[in-house]
């Protein structure tokens, strides 16, 4: 009877797992306001796209890499942030750089990437604002007020 409980308990578990959609492609959630998602899916699509340009010794990928976060971070938490310059004006929100983490602990891994973003932004001297985009492949993008009115404007017209 007790192997009997242990089976069931660990069925449930394993059906409650999220295994991501039909391509085996982790489901990402998002805010429900079309104008974060957004940014934050052509934000995504950019830096996911990019090459890695440097690395720490504990990673497992190499310089010239496509970013593989997504898909590559083994750890059981991740989060990535990146040093955003937020252009009312022209309506874009081009990136200086981007940082990835994976720890154990969640909040750990969202304390890493944004302590690493503003350590690099210090060392180059970059005029940009570091923010965290995703955790944990939730959309974590905070959108400034000025930058959202502008964005709402454009589409409404």
């Amino acid at each position: 009877m007790r192997y009997l409980i242990i089976l069931v308990g660990f069925l449930v578990l394993v059906s409650c797992a999220d295994k991501g959609n039909e391509t085996g492609e982790p489901s990402i959630k998002m805010t429900g306001d079309p104008t974060t998602d957004a940014i934050y899916n052509e934000l995504m699509a950019r830096i996911l796209g990019s090459k890695i340009s440097s690395v720490n010794n504990n990673s497992n990928n190499r310089p010239g890499q496509i970013n593989s976060y997504r898909n590559g971070i083994a750890r059981t938490h991740k989060a990535l942030a990146a040093c955003l310059l937020w252009d009312e004006k022209n309506l874009q929100v081009p990136y200086k750089f981007w940082n990835s983490s994976g720890s154990s602990d969640w909040s750990y891994s969202s304390f890493q990437a944004l302590d690493n973003c503003d350590k690099h932004k210090l060392q180059k001297i970059y005029d940009c604002k570091c923010q965290l985009i995703d955790h944990d492949d939730v959309n974590v993008l905070e959108v400034p007020e000025d930058y959202r009115a502008a964005y709402d404007r454009s589409k409404s017209t």
